[in-house]
Protein backbone atom coordinates (compact mmCIF):
# COMPACT_ATOMS: atom_id res chain seq x y z
CA UNK A 1 0.00 0.00 0.00
CA UNK A 2 2.93 2.32 0.64
CA UNK A 3 4.18 2.08 -2.92
CA UNK A 4 0.49 1.98 -4.31
CA UNK A 5 -0.23 5.54 -2.96
CA UNK A 6 3.12 6.97 -3.40
CA UNK A 7 3.02 5.91 -6.67
CA UNK A 8 -0.03 7.38 -7.18
CA UNK A 9 0.82 10.99 -5.14
CA UNK A 10 4.09 11.01 -7.62
CA UNK A 11 1.88 10.48 -10.62
CA UNK A 12 -0.88 13.01 -9.97
CA UNK A 13 1.86 15.52 -8.63
CA UNK A 14 3.03 15.31 -12.47
CA UNK A 15 -0.54 16.02 -13.42
CA UNK A 16 -0.85 19.01 -10.71
CA UNK A 17 2.40 20.51 -12.04
CA UNK A 18 1.84 20.89 -15.41
CA UNK A 19 -1.29 21.75 -14.26
CA UNK A 20 -0.48 24.75 -12.56
CA UNK A 21 2.41 26.61 -10.46
CA UNK A 22 -0.06 27.58 -7.60
CA UNK A 23 0.51 25.56 -4.92
CA UNK A 24 -3.20 25.30 -3.89
CA UNK A 25 -4.30 23.63 -7.26
CA UNK A 26 -7.12 20.95 -6.45
CA UNK A 27 -4.59 18.90 -8.11
CA UNK A 28 -1.85 19.10 -5.76
CA UNK A 29 -4.01 18.62 -2.74
CA UNK A 30 -4.80 15.24 -3.98
CA UNK A 31 -1.44 14.13 -4.90
CA UNK A 32 -0.05 15.19 -1.40
CA UNK A 33 -3.32 13.34 0.19
CA UNK A 34 -1.63 10.32 -1.05
CA UNK A 35 1.72 11.19 -0.40
CA UNK A 36 0.18 11.51 3.69
CA UNK A 37 -1.81 8.49 3.32
CA UNK A 38 1.47 6.69 1.80
CA UNK A 39 3.76 7.37 4.65
CA UNK A 40 0.84 6.45 7.22
CA UNK A 41 1.40 2.87 5.16
CA UNK A 42 4.62 2.32 5.33
CA UNK A 43 4.48 3.06 9.50
CA UNK A 44 1.94 0.55 9.57
CA UNK A 45 3.98 -1.86 7.47
CA UNK A 46 6.88 -1.16 9.70
CA UNK A 47 5.12 -2.46 12.51
CA UNK A 48 5.02 -5.59 11.77
CA UNK A 49 8.67 -6.42 12.35
CA UNK A 50 8.00 -5.10 16.00
CA UNK A 51 7.81 -8.12 18.13
CA UNK A 52 6.22 -5.95 21.02
CA UNK A 53 2.30 -5.92 20.82
CA UNK A 54 1.90 -3.40 23.42
CA UNK A 55 4.15 -0.95 21.68
CA UNK A 56 3.06 -1.85 18.22
CA UNK A 57 -0.26 -0.95 19.37
CA UNK A 58 0.47 2.58 20.57
CA UNK A 59 2.65 3.24 17.60
CA UNK A 60 -0.62 2.55 15.73
CA UNK A 61 -2.45 4.86 17.20
CA UNK A 62 0.03 7.26 16.57
CA UNK A 63 0.51 7.28 13.07
CA UNK A 64 -3.20 7.16 12.99
CA UNK A 65 -3.24 10.55 14.50
CA UNK A 66 -0.71 11.84 12.65
CA UNK A 67 -1.91 10.78 9.43
CA UNK A 68 -5.11 12.70 10.31
CA UNK A 69 -3.53 15.84 12.04
CA UNK A 70 -1.27 16.51 8.84
CA UNK A 71 -4.33 15.24 6.41
CA UNK A 72 -6.56 18.16 8.46
CA UNK A 73 -3.59 20.76 8.37
CA UNK A 74 -3.05 20.17 4.37
CA UNK A 75 -6.69 21.02 4.00
CA UNK A 76 -5.98 24.25 5.67
CA UNK A 77 -2.83 24.67 4.13
CA UNK A 78 -2.23 23.37 0.35
CA UNK A 79 1.76 23.39 0.35
CA UNK A 80 4.65 20.65 0.17
CA UNK A 81 5.34 21.60 4.09
CA UNK A 82 2.78 19.36 5.44
CA UNK A 83 4.29 16.72 3.56
CA UNK A 84 7.70 17.31 4.29
CA UNK A 85 6.66 17.59 7.86
CA UNK A 86 4.27 14.15 7.77
CA UNK A 87 7.48 12.47 5.90
CA UNK A 88 10.50 13.75 8.42
CA UNK A 89 7.81 12.12 11.51
CA UNK A 90 6.46 8.78 9.81
CA UNK A 91 9.03 8.16 8.04
CA UNK A 92 12.02 9.92 9.29
CA UNK A 93 11.23 8.99 12.49
CA UNK A 94 9.00 6.11 13.37
CA UNK A 95 9.96 3.75 10.40
CA UNK A 96 13.67 4.69 10.83
CA UNK A 97 13.69 4.47 13.96
CA UNK A 98 11.66 0.57 14.18
CA UNK A 99 14.50 -0.17 11.57
CA UNK A 100 17.25 0.68 13.07
CA UNK A 101 15.85 -0.98 16.54
CA UNK A 102 15.25 -4.16 14.03
CA UNK A 103 18.68 -3.78 12.98
CA UNK A 104 20.66 -3.89 16.26
CA UNK A 105 18.15 -6.35 17.40
CA UNK A 106 18.54 -9.04 14.98
CA UNK A 107 21.15 -7.53 12.13
CA UNK A 108 18.93 -7.94 9.35
CA UNK A 109 20.34 -6.68 5.92
CA UNK A 110 17.04 -5.92 4.84
CA UNK A 111 16.79 -3.17 7.93
CA UNK A 112 19.87 -1.09 6.32
CA UNK A 113 18.75 -1.26 2.97
CA UNK A 114 15.30 0.46 4.50
CA UNK A 115 17.53 2.80 6.54
CA UNK A 116 19.60 3.55 3.40
CA UNK A 117 16.39 4.37 1.65
CA UNK A 118 15.36 6.85 3.86
CA UNK A 119 18.49 8.60 4.65
CA UNK A 120 18.77 8.91 0.43
CA UNK A 121 15.28 10.35 0.57
CA UNK A 122 15.95 12.46 3.57
CA UNK A 123 18.40 14.49 1.07
CA UNK A 124 16.00 14.90 -1.59
CA UNK A 125 13.94 17.54 1.58
CA UNK A 126 16.91 19.19 1.95
CA UNK A 127 17.83 19.90 -1.73
CA UNK A 128 14.16 20.99 -1.95
CA UNK A 129 14.58 23.10 1.07
CA UNK A 130 17.66 25.28 0.24
CA UNK A 131 16.14 25.03 -3.81
CA UNK A 132 19.40 23.84 -5.13
CA UNK A 133 19.26 23.46 -8.53
CA UNK A 134 21.84 22.99 -11.49
CA UNK A 135 19.61 25.93 -13.71
CA UNK A 136 15.99 26.73 -14.80
CA UNK A 137 16.17 23.16 -16.63
CA UNK A 138 16.92 21.18 -14.25
CA UNK A 139 15.70 22.95 -10.52
CA UNK A 140 15.10 21.40 -7.49
CA UNK A 141 11.94 19.78 -8.03
CA UNK A 142 13.71 17.62 -10.65
CA UNK A 143 16.66 16.91 -8.50
CA UNK A 144 14.52 16.06 -5.75
CA UNK A 145 12.55 13.59 -7.83
CA UNK A 146 15.84 11.99 -9.00
CA UNK A 147 17.11 11.76 -5.68
CA UNK A 148 13.23 10.13 -4.34
CA UNK A 149 13.52 7.66 -7.35
CA UNK A 150 16.97 6.32 -5.67
CA UNK A 151 15.90 6.39 -2.18
CA UNK A 152 12.63 4.49 -2.94
CA UNK A 153 14.27 2.03 -4.98
CA UNK A 154 16.98 1.66 -1.97
CA UNK A 155 14.04 0.98 0.27
CA UNK A 156 12.05 -1.65 -2.38
CA UNK A 157 15.56 -3.72 -2.20
CA UNK A 158 15.19 -3.81 1.31
CA UNK A 159 11.42 -4.41 1.37
CA UNK A 160 11.23 -7.14 -1.32
CA UNK A 161 13.83 -9.01 1.29
CA UNK A 162 12.35 -8.66 3.91
CA UNK A 163 10.79 -11.87 5.87
CA UNK A 164 7.85 -10.18 7.62
CA UNK A 165 6.86 -12.35 10.50
CA UNK A 166 3.04 -10.69 11.32
CA UNK A 167 2.37 -10.41 14.88
CA UNK A 168 -0.82 -11.37 16.66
Amino acid sequence: MFFLFLGLSTLIAAVGHGYSELSDNPVKFWSRAFAIVSVYFGGMASLSSLGEKRIREWLKWILSIQALAFFLWLTLDNTFLPIKLSSLFGLGLIVLGLHLYSFSRFSFKQDLWIIGGIVVNASAAIVNTYKWSFGPNFSYHDIGHVIMMVGIFIMYRGITNYKLRYAT
